[in-house]
């Protein structure tokens, strides 16, 4: 809805979606919405194909080990913002107010540079600023923040986070076979 506004709408009409998965069936896919219906991507008509499996097993892997430093940026989203709650599709971040109130503590300041050091952003800055513009700057690039206006100051989160709010509730539902291979830490975010 935010970093393809064109597309969304286009996709948001019943007849487009009927014409684009029929499209769309040809090659194996189908049009999948998260939850809340702010995403949109393309999945597997038949998840059960080897291909399929493969595909799906390894992007499940990509997400849960970026799970932790993805969990840490939403902490520091709920303990800095104004709505005490975890940054969502649509969302504005800007970047001066974040600074802002992770600079005026300790502790807001540890959890910034943990993020910005560990291997999701792997920055080797040691000021609060710079810190927190490698994150943004790695969270824009894996397509969860797009910039608005004319600076790099001020982000919309995009449909990403919805889809990943997905996936932390399937492995909240399926903890028990999922952590086997996860691990505590991730376990003790969820």
């Amino acid at each position: 809805q935010y970093s393809n506004p064109d597309a969304f709408e286009f996709l948001s009409d019943g007849v487009n979606q009927e014409r684009v998965n029929d499209y769309l069936a040809q090659i194996g896919r189908a049009l999948c919405f998260s939850v809340d219906r702010k995403a949109i991507f393309c999945g597997y008509r038949d998840q059960a194909t080897p291909e399929a499996k493969t595909a799906i097993r390894a992007h499940f892997y990509k997400t849960v080990n970026h799970l932790e430093p993805l969990i840490n940026f939403l902490m520091v989203s709920i303990i800095t913002g104004d709505t005490g709650r975890p940054v969502n599709t649509g969302d504005v971040i800007v970047e001066s107010s974040l600074l802002s109130a992770i600079e005026n503590s300790a502790a807001n300041t540890k959890l910034l540079e943990k993020l910005a050091r560990g291997a999701l952003v792997n920055s080797k800055a040691s000021e609060p600023r710079a810190m927190l513009k490698s994150v943004m700057n790695r969270l824009k690039e894996m397509g969860y923040f797009i910039t608005i206006g004319h600076s790099d100051l001020k982000y919309r989160a995009t449909g990403k986070w919805s889809a990943l709010y997905d996936t932390m509730a399937f492995i909240k539902e399926h903890e028990s076979a999922a952590f086997g291979e996860v691990g505590e830490t991730q376990e003790s975010l969820l």
